[in-house]
C-alpha cells in the first residue's frame, strides 16, 4: 500500500518584513530625555497592541481576499498581503496617528514635524494564508539613541504542529539589541530565536528593545527568516490476525436428545483473518442429524476483535464418553484447536415380576411389581403397565394404578425415578376360570427402552362332591321292594373325575336292580358301580338301586364314594324300618 502526503508547510519562510524610516527633525528638542523617550516607547508598543487587534481583524476579513503572488523579473516571489479593507484600516490608524500624540510628547509637537506611529505587517512566506503567518509590530520612525520596543509573531495556522521554529532577523550594526524575551543567540548579522514547536492554530511572539546608535543613520533595515522542520510521515500497518476457537457441549447428554456442539472462532489478533474454515472429525458413535462423521464449514472473514459461531446439532448411536476436537484454519495459515470431552448417558430400567405357582379358581391372586433404574441418570416419565387377561377381574392397583376398562390396561405413571432407585407395586386379579393365566407387564422411560416380565399362574378349581342317598318308601313292609337313590352333585369349581360309588347291604336286604350313570357290579352284600369319568362343575350323576326287605329290623343302607381329588371315602348311610 502506498500512501502519499500532500506537505503544506515551508521548511523556510524567509522575508523582510518591513523597513523601519527613521526621519530625524532639524530642531534643537529633537534630543529629549531619554526617560521622556522611554515613556514614548511604551506608550507606541500599546499602541502596537492597538494595531494588533485591528490586525487581527484584518486577518479575518482578508479571508474573502486571497493573497495571490507572482513571480517578479528576478524569479522571486512578490506577496500582496494587504486586502482593500487592511488598506483602508491603516488610512485610518495614519489619520487617527496624526491628530493625537502619544504620552510624553506633547512637549515637542510643535517642533517635531513626523509623529511616531506602531505599525503591524503581516506576511505569509508560501502566498497563502493556510501556512505559515509572520507578523512584526514596530514603530513608524524613532529616533537616534532613544530606546524603542517591538514585537514578532510567528502564527501557526494549519492542524498540525509545527516542529522546531527558528526565527532569524538580521540587522543593522547602527541597530543594538537592550533586551528580548526570548533571550536570542547571535548569527552572523543579526539573532536567532529557538522557539521549538508551535501547536496548531498557536502563536509564539518575540518582544525586542533596543536603539539606533548611529547618530546618521537615515533608516534600518532588518529581515525575518522563519525556518521550522518539514515532516513527512506515513503510515503502514502491520497487521497479525490469531484466531482462538473455542467449543462447547454439554458435560452430560441423554441418548434421545439433541447434543448441541456450539463452535465459536474469534480474531484476537490486529487484522482480518481470511478464508477461516473450521473442521471437525466426530468420533464413532457421535454424528451430525444427517449422518455426517465429519465437519468442514466455511466461516469466511473474521475482521480484528470479531467472532463467527458455527451452531452444529449432533446425536448419539450409544451410551459412552466421547472426545470431540475441531480446528479452525485461515488461508493464511492461522490456526486454533478446542477439545471437549462429555458423556451421552442412558437410563436403563429393569423389572420383575412375581406370582403363586398355582392358584384356586374365583380367589385373590396378587402380583408383586419391581421396576429399577439400573442406571446414574434419572429417568424420567416412567410408565408401567399390566395387561390383564380376558375373564380376570381387576380388584385393586397400589400407587395409584388406573384400570383403562377399554384396554384392560392397569397403568402407572411415575414422574422420575433417580438413578439406582427402584419403585415397587403390586396388582391384585381374581381369575374366573381354570387354566394357566399368563400376566404381562412393561415398564418405559424417556430415552430407556422398555423392558417387560411375565408370570405364569395355574389356576385350578375345587371339586365340591356332594353325595347324597334317600329311600323313596319308608317304612316298608317286610317281602316288598325298597328303591334307594343316590346321588352326586359336584358343589366345586373344578371337575369331579373318577367317581365311584360302592352300595353296602345288610343281612336283611336283598338286591333286587339299579340303574344310574355308570353300569352296576353286584358282589354278594355290595353293589359296585363303575367309575364316572367326570362330573362338571354344579353337575349331577345319580344312581337307583332296588332292594326287597327280607327280615324286618331298623336297617341301614350304605353308600361309599371315591374319586381322584378325594383321598378318603366319603359315607352316607339312609336308615329304613322294615316291619311285618
Amino acid at each position: 500500500m502506498i500512501q502519499r502526503f500532500a506537505i503544506s508547510l515551508t521548511a523556510l519562510a524567509m522575508m523582510c518584513l518591513c523597513c523601519i524610516q527613521t526621519t530625524y527633525a532639524q530642531q534643537q528638542n529633537n534630543t529629549q530625555q531619554p526617560q521622556q523617550y522611554q515613556n514614548n516607547s511604551q506608550q507606541t508598543y500599546q499602541q502596537s497592541q492597538q494595531f494588533q487587534n485591528t490586525s487581527q481583524q484584518t486577518y479575518q476579513q482578508s479571508q474573502q481576499y486571497p493573497n495571490t503572488y507572482s513571480p517578479n523579473q528576478a524569479g522571486q516571489q512578490q506577496y500582496q498581503t494587504q486586502t482593500p479593507r487592511q488598506i483602508q484600516q491603516q488610512a485610518q490608524f495614519q489619520a487617527q496617528a496624526g491628530q493625537q500624540q502619544p504620552n510624553g510628547m506633547q512637549a515637542n509637537q510643535q517642533t517635531t514635524s513626523r509623529q511616531t506611529l506602531a505599525v503591524g505587517k503581516r506576511v505569509y512566506p508560501q502566498g497563502t494564508q493556510g501556512t505559515l503567518i509572520i507578523e512584526k509590530h514596530a514603530p513608524v520612525e524613532v529616533r537616534p539613541n532613544q530606546p524603542f520596543s517591538y514585537v514578532i509573531r510567528v502564527i501557526n495556522p494549519t492542524q498540525e504542529t509545527m516542529r522546531n521554529v527558528i526565527v532569524k532577523e538580521t540587522q543593522p550594526a547602527t541597530f543594538k539589541i537592550a533586551s528580548s524575551i526570548p533571550q536570542p543567540s547571535n548569527i552572523k548579522d543579526g539573532k536567532q530565536w529557538a522557539l521549538g514547536d508551535i501547536a496548531a492554530g498557536s502563536t509564539r511572539e518575540i518582544q525586542i528593545n533596543g536603539q539606533v546608535s548611529d547618530a546618521n543613520a537615515q533608516q534600518i533595515v532588518s529581515c525575518v527568516t522563519v525556518t521550522h522542520d518539514v515532516t513527512g510521515c506515513w503510515a503502514i500497518r502491520v497487521a497479525e490476525p490469531k484466531l482462538k476457537l473455542a467449543q462447547t457441549i454439554p458435560p452430560v447428554n441423554l441418548i434421545c436428545d439433541q447434543i448441541p456442539l456450539n463452535l465459536t472462532v474469534c480474531n484476537e489478533g490486529t487484522g482480518t483473518a481470511r478464508g477461516v474454515r473450521v473442521f471437525a472429525q466426530l468420533p464413532q458413535g457421535i454424528s451430525t442429524l444427517d449422518g455426517q462423521t465429519a465437519l468442514a464449514v466455511n466461516v469466511g472473514d473474521i475482521p480484528a476483535g470479531k467472532c463467527a459461531q458455527v451452531p452444529v446439532q449432533l446425536k448419539a448411536t450409544q451410551p459412552a464418553d466421547f472426545t470431540v476436537t475441531s480446528s479452525a484454519r485461515s488461508s493464511d495459515g492461522q490456526t486454533s484447536e478446542a477439545t471437549t470431552k462429555f458423556k451421552v448417558q442412558q437410563p436403563i430400567l429393569a423389572i420383575t415380576k412375581t406370582a403363586p405357582e398355582k392358584r384356586l379358581v374365583g380367589r385373590k391372586l396378587k402380583y408383586d411389581i419391581t421396576v429399577t433404574n439400573k442406571s446414574t441418570v434419572p429417568a424420567k416419565n416412567v410408565r408401567i403397565v399390566d395387561t390383564v387377561a380376558s375373564g380376570v377381574k381387576v380388584s385393586g392397583a397400589s400407587s395409584g394404578g388406573q384400570l383403562n376398562q377399554q384396554t384392560n390396561e392397569v397403568v402407572w405413571s411415575i414422574p422420575e425415578i433417580p438413578g439406582g432407585d427402584s419403585v415397587k407395586l403390586s396388582l391384585e386379579v381374581v381369575p374366573s376360570t381354570i387354566g394357566t393365566l399368563r400376566n404381562t407387564a412393561t415398564a418405559v422411560a424417556n430415552c430407556a427402552p422398555s423392558v417387560s416380565a411375565e408370570t405364569t399362574t395355574r389356576i385350578e378349581g375345587i371339586p365340591a362332591i356332594l353325595l347324597e342317598v334317600v329311600d323313596i318308601e319308608d317304612p316298608i313292609e317286610v317281602g316288598e321292594n325298597v328303591t334307594y337313590m343316590v346321588t352326586v352333585t359336584n358343589q366345586g369349581s373344578a371337575q369331579g373325575t373318577n367317581i365311584r360309588i360302592e352300595c353296602t347291604l345288610e343281612n336283611s336286604m336283598q338286591y333286587v336292580s339299579s340303574a344310574g350313570a355308570t353300569m352296576a357290579t353286584p358282589l354278594e352284600n355290595k353293589i359296585v358301580f363303575d367309575a364316572l369319568p367326570t362330573l362338571k362343575p354344579k353337575a349331577r350323576a345319580s344312581w337307583k338301586i332296588v332292594v326287597r326287605a327280607a327280615q324286618s329290623g331298623d336297617v341301614r343302607f350304605m353308600v361309599k364314594m371315591t374319586s381322584d381329588q378325594i383321598s378318603r371315602h366319603v359315607v352316607e348311610t339312609e336308615a329304613t324300618n322294615f316291619y311285618k
